[in-house]
């Protein structure tokens, strides 16, 4: 400071001499060459020659660089990144043998388990994971959306909220075949995949539609319930068949990969094939106990508001 030297001017000084500063432009031939202003080769190599550079004072004269600074062999980072005015430090590495989000969980728990940060640290994960993060949590909204938007239809078209609660229980079904379908093909659950989970919430219902709708047309024309049941399997088994096996025919080469670029689909078409056919086959199974369960929780229920009016509710199963 008594010379009136700034650090800043000391920094670019010092950077002139050995990175090099653009000075200027010259133009031959048309194009456009930089200038690079900055010491011979021979004049830059130790700290002896950066001893020998001259800083300009505010007076006007000069004054060598050891008048001002202090010379202190150390390591520093040749590179200041920050993010949000934050200092960070960015590690980086290619995925090999494994998928990026098992490849993050060993990450961590490692971290956790032999890191001990300093004060002031922080470990955040970025680049690919972060926008896989990100990814899944929109898909995670649509994905619920969907389900509601399916259940609120099926909920006006038949005018009743227990009835849509059997459809909507195949949509759980489902999700055992996803796993088991990605777990025998060795795929992994990436965003694709997720993509064919919403596409499953619009599909798997329209077995069990099928079936439910047959079992209530059945009861409105005086069938019992089991009765009902009973009769609405095996005579809408062929429809339902039918339904799954166009789509998952049309699905096959989707999966196996066939077609440049077709790559990119094939944990969608694996995870839409498994879902499917999972789903299909305890549809035939599980819906009609769903139903018969939550039919009688709704006779239940209507039995005990009317008992608390004083009315008597015959009920046939």
């Amino acid at each position: 400071t008594a010379y009136g030297i700034s650090p800043s001017t000391i920094a670019s000084t010092v950077q002139t001499a050995f990175q090099g500063t653009v000075a200027t432009q010259i133009r031959l031939a048309g194009e456009e060459y930089d200038v690079l202003l900055r010491l011979k080769e021979e004049n830059r190599r130790n700290e002896t020659d950066l001893k020998k550079l001259y800083l300009p004072t505010a007076t006007g004269g000069m004054v060598p660089l050891a008048e001002v600074v202090d010379f202190v062999q150390t390591t520093g980072p040749n590179k200041i990144r920050r993010e949000n005015q934050t200092r960070q430090v960015q590690v980086t590495s290619q995925i090999v043998g494994s998928d990026l989000g098992k490849i993050t969980g060993i990450i961590k728990e490692r971290i956790q388990r032999e890191i001990i940060l300093p004060p002031n640290y922080d470990i955040v994960f970025a680049g690919n994971i972060k926008e896989m993060q990100e990814a899944f949590g929109a898909l995670t909204l649509a994905l619920l959306m969907a389900i509601v938007l399916v259940y609120i239809v099926i909920a006006i078209q038949y005018e009743n909220l227990v009835h849509p609660l059997a459809i909507m229980g195949s949509l759980p079904l489902s999700i055992f075949g996803v796993s088991w379908s990605l777990l025998l093909t060795g795929r992994i659950f990436d965003v694709s995949a997720f993509i064919g989970v919403i596409m499953l919430a619009g599909i798997v219902v329209n077995n069990a539609i099928v079936l439910v709708d047959y079992i209530e047309t059945l009861r409105s024309r005086g069938m019992e319930r089991i009765d009902a049941i009973l009769e609405a399997g095996p005579t809408r088994l062929r429809p339902v068949l039918m339904t799954t096996l166009t789509t998952v025919l049309g699905l096959i080469p989707l999966a196996l990969g066939i077609g440049e670029g077709s790559e990119m689909n094939v944990s969608l078409a694996t995870v839409v094939i498994g879902g499917l056919t999972f789903s299909t086959v305890l549809t035939l199974v599980i819906v009609p106990i769903i139903y018969s369960v939550l039919d009688d929780l709704a006779v239940w229920t209507k039995r005990t508001i009317l008992r608390k009016t004083g009315v008597t509710l015959e009920y046939r199963r």
